[in-house]
């Protein structure tokens, strides 16, 4: 009995049958989405995917394994964790507060959360939900406190003692767009004690039953039951895979269960305004601004850009190993909402392609060309100006990689390229530096050990030399190689990187983490 059982499990197709307004769809379109999963089988994790037109299901369909164990097919009901994507939902429901006069999204967040230190200008609601508050991300500070994230229980409260903790934010409010999750877990705790009730209850009688949204909930507690979720895998390098599941009961950035039939009413919801007003929903969809002025491509909680030929709202998220992105083309009435249960999915080249099926490929804008000099001679080290981090400049396709920017000279020193301007689709520049080539002798590496810790992350942390190594020995038994950079400055495997400060005299008083969304968290040497 096992044995045929089994064989009827493997027997199963990679996709499952689509509802039945896909047969209003072309085979070849059909066929072109079955392509994009092609890769997920009845010995994969999988996905789930819906496509709606002017708020019409024109395809449901599951790929893969929601549960590996039970043997159990992806379907398209079933619930998975949606990830950031449920940053949106969240500014939804503080932009509901204000409709109902509770609060303004121009408040300064301590009005209503002042265990949280006064950082000398006013952070706003508006500027958490549009990435330009300045707030370190948790997940950075756990890393510094020794704690990983996926491992260790986390509540909302937690996050608020954490943020409450530091003393710096990584740039003045307002002054530049970096995401960062701490202030979007915050917000939940904002619309608790402005309504008076749970985060969950608020949420279930703002927007999940009046939308219809039956299968969605907040993960405030993941030790609850939840019939009918996948749970979410990671692959592992021998093949297989492993559990990684989010073990915290942390919500607002993420934290949201739900199903793309669900996403997809949400979806449409942010074109008709049925729930909460057209006016609130266009709100959410216009790009906000620096104090500067420079437009960013954010709204509040939607990025909002031009791809494949038109208007693109869209989010990505992960949590664990969840994996969703949804994305919306006002201009041609099509919604994509997609989840998996697969880490090593992606989630935004997976939903373009089912874009690309119902709207055909746009084509990608290539960068102009370096000449191959130029391109050769920008390798190398350099420190980011605006974070001190370093850049190992490497090529590929015949161009200097950076997170998205692109690259040029901007100054040689004797023919050599010393600094480059970055530039990216959205306007942001960054200048970085070349920086010397730097071996650091024994007794160098010497000079940095010690015992160096911060009341912002109470742990402490130890730097031990031995020979011509320099390593971090962190809470929990963390141990991680430091890689020399340029003069003061380590790469730090799985942590960032890390940078000495001196004293006047050139004694080392202090190690920096430059960990990205975490910019320079200090700890004093003892």
């Amino acid at each position: 009995m096992r044995r045929r059982f089994l064989l009827a499990l493997l027997s199963l197709p990679a996709a499952l049958p689509a509802q039945s307004p896909a047969a209003a769809l072309s085979p070849d379109t059909v066929a072109a989405v079955d392509r994009v999963f092609a890769r997920y089988s009845t010995r994969t994790p999988g996905c789930a995917v819906g496509v709606a037109r002017n708020g019409q299901e024109l395809l449901v369909r599951g790929y893969g394994m929601a549960d590996l164990e039970a043997g159990a097919p992806v379907r398209p009901g079933t619930i998975f964790e949606a990830g950031s994507v449920s940053k949106q939902v969240t500014a939804f429901l503080v932009l509901r507060l204000e409709q109902e006069g509770k609060l303004s999204i121009d408040d300064p967040l301590r009005k209503y959360l002042p265990e949280l230190p006064d950082y000398g200008a006013p952070l706003t609601i508006r500027q958490v939900m549009s990435h330009t508050s300045g707030l370190r991300d948790w997940y950075s500070i756990a890393e510094v406190e020794g704690l990983i994230a996926y491992e260790h229980h986390f509540r909302n409260d937690d996050l608020l003692e954490m943020a409450a903790r530091q003393r710096a934010l990584n740039f003045p409010s307002g002054s530049e767009f970096l995401y960062s999750n701490t202030g979007w877990n915050l917000l939940a705790l904002v619309i608790e004690r402005a309504s008076g009730v749970s985060f969950q209850e608020f949420s279930r009688t703002r927007l999940f039953e009046p939308l219809g949204m039956t299968q969605t909930r907040w993960r405030d507690d993941f030790r609850t039951v939840v019939p009918g979720r996948a749970p979410a895998y990671a692959p592992v390098r021998d093949g297989g895979y492993v559990s990684q599941m989010p073990l915290m009961s942390i919500v607002g950035a993420g934290g949201l269960l739900t199903t793309v039939h669900d996403l997809l009413l949400w979806n449409e919801n942010l074109s008709t305004g049925r729930v909460g007003g057209k006016a609130l929903v266009e709100r959410m969809q216009q790009r906000s601004h620096l104090a500067s002025g420079r437009e960013i491509p954010y709204g509040l909680g939607l990025f909002v850009r031009q791809a494949r030929g038109t208007l693109e709202v869209s989010h990505g998220g992960a949590t664990g190993g969840y994996r969703a992105h949804v994305l919306r083309y006002p201009a041609r009435g099509l919604s994509i909402a997609l989840l998996c249960n697969d880490a090593g999915a992606n989630s935004a080249a997976l939903a373009g392609g089912v874009a690309d099926a119902f709207l055909g490929a746009a084509g990608a804008q290539q960068a102009g060309a370096l000449a191959t000099n130029d391109a050769d001679a920008m390798r190398g080290m350099y420190r980011v100006d605006r974070t001190g981090e370093p850049a190992d400049l490497t090529l590929r396709d015949g161009r200097p990689v950076f997170a998205g920017y692109t690259l040029q000279p901007v100054r040689r020193d004797a023919g050599a390229v010393a600094e480059l301007l970055g530039v990216n689709a959205d306007g942001d520049s960054v200048g970085l530096t070349r920086m010397a080539p730097w071996t650091p002798t024994p007794a160098e590496l010497r000079a940095y050990a010690g015992s160096y810790r911060t009341a912002e992350a109470p742990a402490a942390w130890r730097v031990v030399a031995s020979g011509d190594t320099l390593r971090l020995e962190g809470p929990f038994r963390r141990r991680v190689l430091l890689r020399p950079a340029f003069r003061d400055t380590f790469v730090a495997p799985g942590l960032g990187s890390v940078a000495f400060r001196r004293d006047r005299r050139g004694q080392v008083t202090a190690v920096s983490f430059l960990m990205g969304r975490l910019r320079d968290i200090r700890l004093d040497r003892q």
